[in-house]
């Protein structure tokens, strides 16, 4: 069976490693004389990197590590040969909303990731990269208090109302409903992208 072949390397077909006539030692996994099988394994004869690497990617830990692929539910990340760790598309930032990685990162990248699992039997690592930065959405709870007023930027106008962006890169929507028709003079209020507004 592939996976028997490596601790590490995804192998699609045994002529990636292995050669027609090459020597090799391998374990006895499991003996079927009923059927006169003999399942034998190739990294079984190798120490488990998996073990050490619990030891050096603990949770919590900061690592860097090169892009090599980008899918729609997230970007995998190679920390060192043949050991790579997965950052969810939600692990990607606090406040944008991404349709897909390529907007944020890109293949081949150099980034710093934080390790948020580590699951030894499975051979799977989690990785985030928003962990890295304070939580803007605390920061700004903390600053704004419900009632307060927020100077901000009009970044969107849609159908149903107005999309602004708040300090600390969120973004936030008034409804049509909730948008003053006039100003003061008894002006007639239109916004448009870029505005400021409060």
């Amino acid at each position: 069976c592939s996976s028997d072949l490596s601790w590490t390397q995804h192998i699609k077909h045994p002529s990636q490693i292995l050669s027609v006539g090459q020597e090799v030692e391998v374990m006895v996994l499991e003996v079927r004389k009923d059927e006169r099988k003999i399942s034998l394994g190739l990294k079984q004869t190798e120490v488990n990197p998996w073990e050490e690497l619990a030891e050096k990617y603990t949770i919590g830990s900061v690592q860097e590590g090169v892009v090599r692929d980008l899918v729609p539910f997230g970007v995998f990340v190679e920390l060192e040969a043949g050991i790579e760790g997965l950052i969810h598309i939600s692990d990607l930032s606090w406040t944008r909303k991404l349709r897909h990685p390529g907007e944020m990162i890109k293949k081949d990248d150099k980034i710093k990731v934080q390790v948020l699992q580590f699951d030894r039997e499975e051979r799977r690592i989690a990785l985030g990269v928003k962990q890295l930065e304070e939580n803007p959405w605390d920061k700004f709870e903390t600053e704004f208090e419900l009632g307060s007023q927020v100077e901000c930027n009009v970044s969107k106008i849609i159908d149903k109302g107005i999309v602004v962006e708040l300090p600390h890169g969120i973004e936030g929507f008034v409804p049509n409903s909730k948008l003053k028709p006039t100003d003061d003079d008894g002006n007639k209020v239109t916004l448009k992208e870029g505005d400021k507004c409060e």
